[in-house]
């Protein structure tokens, strides 16, 4: 995870911008893409661009940026758009892939050729040798398995979908290397043969056509020593031959989270008696004893971290946050080396290794040491507050002396009252030759918190020293420009001066013109495409969307497209409509051409939408602030005499004087037009509570809204909570319950959910009906632990079977409210769903809903059982079952199966296939009366279960005299204690094997009992108790169907209304049946 402060000395190190290369080194030209030429045959980074890692770039912006003066913030931008891995090092991090995929897919289908690029990392008792990062599955509590299936069996699940889709994985750090250096930790030596085993099964299971395998290979300080390289080659071949030698694994990634150089002419001290002492030496010697063994001798390299040389290390071995490291080369295929792949960012700089606190429980001894960087947190958890121990303000400009053989840092610092320019032409520096002279500025500002990366472009003042021929230090292998063309908008930044007197460095993307400057053109808009912008405090950004992109029609026709289904209108406080002609095209004071105007005259409906994706944060504890977020205000103007509407242009706007306030991040305004529409985004000033910038989508579209919201239901049921889970399905996804069409559901849901805690302030306060910040947020939210898994269900439907999408959501906090959101997918292609409406590119939200888990382990939400298939609502549990639902499931079914195995017996002796006149009814058959009594048994032998503390006059408690898991009893409860009805479950079984504690019953309903007498035969014996029996067994459904009052199959909870409940489609209805054992068991 991100710490701030580790950002910030990472930063302050600087930036390696070249390596000192040889005189065979080719001289490469800039480029807007970090990619060139293959280093190697079948180079899989080859024509491929690095994806930047949201969860990265979402730490910087919302870390490192806020606490950044304004000039510096361009810089920081530029650090989070640098491609990295994604770290899938939890089970709970692994729906993210999915997401990522498929924004990769997108932009692809776009024009990009971006590449997906993940870190494979949670094996059982991972990292066995040390503290800081062991992981969340242990050997000895069945992890193995659930590596397998609930990891990488989901991984591989999702590759699946998107096999047009280059993907890299970098496979568990380490692990391997442990093997061979570390057998005599005992924990190490116990799980070398699980690691193994589990690191085959990866290779065989993710072996897809689409993606190529890098197993972690250590570093040269760790297996480049002579007694580890030949065993470390034997280990890699044998686990890559038990795997069948799969194709998809390409070679090895080395220096994974480490800090040597790639290439460095002279070995550093530390490195004494090793001749492998960088990455390049290690890899030319480890690549023929792999080749030797039958082991692909491919590599990638991780320079996250490593540009600064020598590094700070006392010693080889210190590996935990390593104090004075600096951020490497950028993502590329420019290695110089065919055994190199590419140099890529697998764990960039500033992300804790571990924590300095040596009271934690995960400290390990590493992480003290004196070339250790303090204070640290733990590698699991994310600093968003500020450090004081970090007191001054300070700058440091490193200034990098190349050459052929040498490479050297110098570091100068500067009081932050002395950083002026009179300051500045005071100092010193070297006498530079104007054909070698280049400025490279590694500069960052330490604040309060954190220092950023002074620039993305390469370059320095460099000594006056022999170069090799024909090498520019500007032409390094490094990440020249951004994806999005930014570089150009910069210039030259001061490189190009080659003036003597005085030092007065300029520094790229700290250009002072760049920070709240207006543009200098309009951006064009594109009819139906989003357009990504970040905009500071009382800055207006400007659009247009041009006359060409309007589809011309008659005023009063609306197209077919465009129409949302009746109750989903996109409404938002803010949204507004005119029915505007552009200044000239009209006539007002002819009334026959004004008519003809109003019936014929050629114009375009156009939707304008905007959402907030990511916004400025409250400082500190600011609760006061927390209640007023900074909202974005739209402009619009189709005036040629105003082409930059805004706050201070608000002549002739359709918007008026205040604009469009965008409410939750959502803006959208509605007109017809005939010519250029032009519209502002404006930002406001914030408030000294708040500190940081927004990210923005606007977009522009003549067939309906791009993005929309939704803010009249959530389009959602809740089934049931547990203390750790939530079950919820949608309404129905149409009206065809077909294979095919169900089948095409599953295969492209485009339905997901979010969930954030209810807590004072979230990342999403202030953003609930942005699409872009719900997707973004949840992705990269560090705190979060709980997973979504979706699919597609029929049940809940009484008889009709229709699809709908199911969440589940797993691994909650016990007695906490969540907040929730159900969105569809954007897509290009606009996506038509009934009740719904049609849903373009930007995405559609739904009203937020909340809901709170139960506080604790005595109910338990099951559903999907083999035979109580109508059963999903939480039931009575114990605490030894909370993660264990498939036990758990089968102790409930398989006694519901054995008592409906009896009573099919029974029902035989009923002449069912007769003849009409001969049947028992003429209304109801066999069939009926065997679903309506399976429904019912699997009701009164699974009840409805609720917390204790749940004060619903419809419960009824029981258990009463058992204690807690925590051994304490519960609170009396008048006329309940000393009944023996109460203290005991209806189900003796519950009480004997599954032994919750005390709990409440929502008891099922008594229509389930009228139901049955109906569909069975009489002379079976059914019947219904009467008066005080039936109350003390049977509720009774809420006559206004207003709230849940008894429980029966297909019963769900209203969201968004207290304490509600309704079922959907058919109404399932069962019986009390006064059969022997079944009637005595179920008298309370």
């Amino acid at each position: 995870m991100l710490s701030n402060i580790l950002l910030t000395a990472a930063l302050a190190a600087g930036v390696a911008q070249a390596l000192p290369q040889a005189t065979s080194v080719t001289k490469t030209t800039s480029t807007a893409r970090a990619t060139t030429t293959a280093a190697a045959t079948g180079n899989p980074f080859a024509g491929k661009d690095f994806y930047a890692n949201p969860y990265y770039s979402s730490e910087v912006y919302t870390l490192a940026m806020p606490s950044l003066a304004a000039s510096l913030k361009p810089a920081a931008s530029a650090v989070a758009k640098v491609g990295s891995f994604v770290w899938m090092d939890t089970m709970a991090k692994v729906p993210t892939m999915d997401t990522y995929l498929a924004d990769i897919k997108a932009k692809n289908a776009a024009g990009a050729k971006l590449m997906g690029t993940f870190v494979v990392y949670d094996l059982p008792d991972r990292d066995c040798a040390a503290l800081a990062s062991n992981g969340e599955l242990k050997i000895a509590e069945g992890g193995a398995d659930k590596y397998k299936t609930q990891y990488i069996d989901k991984i591989a699940a999702i590759i699946k979908k998107y096999p047009d889709v280059k993907i890299n994985l970098a496979i568990e750090p380490d692990s391997l290397a442990n093997m061979i250096t570390n057998m005599g930790v005992q924990k190490c030596a116990n799980a070398a043969s699980t690691y193994k085993d589990l690191t085959v099964y990866a290779l065989k299971t993710l072996n897809f056509p689409n993606v190529d395998m890098y197993l972690d290979g250590g570093h040269a300080g760790w297996l480049g020593w002579d007694a580890n390289i030949g065993p470390a080659a034997k280990l890699y071949a044998e686990v890559y031959k038990a795997a069948g030698s799969p194709r998809g694994v390409r070679g090895i990634v080395t220096n994974v989270s480490n800090y040597n150089a790639f290439r460095i002419a002279t070995c550093p001290a530390i490195t004494q008696g090793s001749k492998n002492c960088d990455e390049e030496r290690f890899i030319n010697a480890f690549a023929p004893l792999l080749k030797a063994e039958g082991f692909p001798a491919h590599f990638i390299v991780d320079t996250g971290r490593s540009g600064k040389q020598p590094t700070g290390q006392q010693a080889w071995g210190d590996w935990c946050n390593v104090s004075g490291a600096g951020f490497g080369i950028r993502p590329t295929t420019n290695t110089d080396n065919a055994l190199v792949d590419a140099f890529v960012w697998v764990k960039p700089g500033g992300e804790s290794d571990g924590t300095s606190d040596q009271s934690a429980a995960r400290y390990d001894g590493f992480c003290g040491k004196a070339s250790a960087f303090k204070p640290a947190p733990e590698a699991v958890k994310i600093e968003r507050t500020c450090e004081s121990r970090i007191g001054m303000i300070g700058l440091f400009a490193f200034v990098k002396l190349s050459s052929v053989s040498t490479s050297v840092y110098a570091a100068v610092h500067v009081q932050p009252s002395s950083i002026d320019k009179a300051a500045e032409r005071a100092m010193q520096r070297p006498q530079l030759s104007p054909l070698r002279s280049r400025l490279l500025p590694y500069l960052a500002a330490t604040g309060a918190c954190i220092a950023l990366w002074s620039s993305p472009i390469p370059g320095a003042h460099a000594a006056e020293v022999p170069a090799a021929p024909d090498h520019d230090v500007l032409d390094s292998p490094v990440l020249y420009a951004l994806p999005n063309g930014e570089v150009s908008q910069i210039g030259h930044g001061g490189y190009d001066r080659i003036e003597s007197d005085g030092y007065e460095p300029d520094f790229a993307y700290l250009d002072r013109s760049l920070i709240g400057r207006q543009a200098d053109v309009l951006d064009t808009l594109v009819n139906n495409e989003g357009m990504p912008k970040d905009i500071n405090p009382e800055e207006t950004m400007h659009f247009v969307f041009k006359k060409g992109e309007l589809r011309m029609r008659s005023a009063l026709d609306v197209p077919t497209e465009a129409l949302e289904a009746r109750g989903t209108e996109n409404v938002s406080d803010g949204v507004g409509s005119a029915d505007v002609v552009a200044p000239g095209t009209g006539n007002a004071s002819d009334e026959d051409e004004a008519g003809l105007d109003k019936r014929q005259s050629g114009r375009s409906r156009v939707w304008l939408t905007a959402n907030t994706c990511r916004q400025p944060m409250p400082n500190g504890n600011a609760t006061d602030a927390m209640k007023n977020h900074p909202q974005l205000v739209m402009y619009v103007s189709t005036s040629a005499q105003n082409q930059r509407p805004g706050p201070d242009a608000t002549q002739d706007t359709l918007t008026n004087i205040t604009g469009v306030l965008f409410d939750g991040g959502y803006a959208s305004f509605e007109l017809n037009a005939t010519s250029d529409v032009y519209i502002g985004i404006g930002a406001p000033k914030l408030e000294e509570d708040w500190f940081g910038s927004w990210h923005f989508e606007l977009a522009a579209s003549t067939d309906g809204p791009y993005h929309s919201y939704n803010a009249t239901e959530p389009f959602l049921y809740m089934v049931d909570t547990d203390s750790e889970s939530a079950l919820f399905i949608t309404y129905d996804l149409g009206d065809s319950n077909k294979t095919e069409d169900v089948d095409k559901w599953k295969a492209q849901n485009p339905f997901h959910m979010y969930a954030f805690p209810d807590d004072e302030w979230t990342p999403v306060t202030g953003l609930e009906r942005s699409y872009c910040a719900l997707k973004e947020q949840f992705n990269v939210n560090t705190t979060r632990n709980f997973t979504i898994d979706t699919s597609i269900t029929t049940k809940f439907s009484g008889d009709s079977f229709m699809p709908k999408s199911q969440f589940h959501v797993r691994n909650l906090q016990a007695a906490k409210t969540y907040n929730g959101f159900v969105v569809v997918e954007g897509s290009q292609e606009p996506l038509y769903i009934d009740r719904v409406g049609t849903t373009r590119g930007g995405g559609r939200v739904f009203q937020a809903f909340n809901w709170t888990t139960k506080a604790d382990d005595s109910c338990q939400v099951l559903f999907d059982l083999d035979f109580c298939d109508t059963v999903a609502y939480a039931v009575p549990s114990n605490t030894r079952f909370k993660y264990n639902d498939t036990a758990l499931a089968t102790i409930y079914d398989d006694q519901a199966r054995e008592y409906y195995d009896n009573f099919t017996k029974s029902l035989a002796q009923v002449a069912c296939d007769t003849v009409s006149e001969s049947q028992y009814s003429l209304a109801r058959t066999c069939d009926d009366c065997a679903k309506d009594y399976k429904s019912w048994l699997c009701m009164v032998l699974m009840p409805r279960c609720e917390d204790w503390t749940a004060n619903d006059s419809s419960l009824v408690p029981r258990n009463v005299k058992t204690p807690f898991a925590n051994g304490s009893l519960p609170d009396m409860i008048p006329g309940f204690n000393d009944s023996a009805a109460f203290a005991r479950s209806r189900n003796p079984l519950i009480d004997e094997v599954i032994q919750p504690g005390p709990y409440k019953e929502m008891l099922p309903c008594d229509d389930m009992c009228f139901d049955i007498v109906r569909s069975c035969p009489a002379q079976m014996g059914f019947s219904c108790p009467n008066g005080a029996q039936r109350e003390s067994m049977y509720g009774r459904r809420d006559p206004d169907n207003d709230r849940l009052t008894c429980n029966f199959p297909g019963a769900v909870v209203k969201l968004n209304a207290n304490s509600s409940g309704e079922a959907l489609g058919v109404q399932m209805q069962g019986v009390m049946a006064v059969v022997g054992i079944v009637a005595a068991m179920l008298l309370v």
